[in-house]
């Protein structure tokens, strides 16, 4: 099991309830899924959700300039973890 911590750098639209742009945690979680043989985690203060979970990472309020903390378990953990983390940090 491997964890990260990372501060987001792009922009997410999920804090407001106004908002229709969900765009960015849809590619998200489609990224998290992909990776079938890997439990991930994302963690915002004391909030655990699984990454693979659109719901549950739309409830954690994500926005742009956010500490989370990805956890992954699993054989092609290193490399979920990875393609994630460049997500999160791409600049817009």
């Amino acid at each position: 099991m491997i964890s990260r911590e990372i501060t987001i750098v792009k922009s997410f639209d999920a804090g407001s309830s106004s908002s229709l742009n969900h765009r960015p945690i849809s590619q998200f979680v489609g990224i998290a899924t992909k990776y079938t043989d890997c439990r991930i985690w994302i963690t915002h203060e004391d909030r655990r959700l699984n990454a693979k979970s659109y719901l549950g990472v739309c409830s954690i309020g994500i926005s742009k300039g956010m500490t989370v903390t990805l956890t992954a378990d699993g054989t092609d953990e290193t490399e979920s973890l990875n393609e994630l983390e460049a997500f999160l940090t791409e600049k817009d």
